[in-house]
């Protein structure tokens, strides 16, 4: 079965950081599985991070398609066509 990823509000790092009240991020890797997360200063964990989440930086509300109600952040990198995005009204 296929799980197509819906990407919610958007935030950039020092958003972010303001909305969880931490002054750094941390990405740490599980060393069982090789995946990445962040974590705030104190330790708690607030998402999962993208192996790419270094160019264009930004963290996303995230849900499974038809999923809504097990959301999660995600850091990852901005993609090309959201980077082009001249204005928002």
């Amino acid at each position: 079965m296929e799980s197509n990823l819906v990407f919610g509000q958007k935030y950039t790092v020092d958003q972010f950081k303001e909305l969880i009240n931490t002054n750094k991020l941390i990405v740490i890797n599980n060393p069982k599985t090789d995946k990445l997360f962040m974590v705030d200063e104190v330790g708690n964990v607030h998402g999962a991070v993208s192996k790419n989440y270094k160019e264009n930086p930004v963290v996303s509300q995230v849900w499974i398609e038809g999923q809504d109600d097990n959301t999660f952040y995600l850091l990852h990198k901005l993609s090309s066509s959201e980077n082009n995005v001249e204005d928002t009204l």
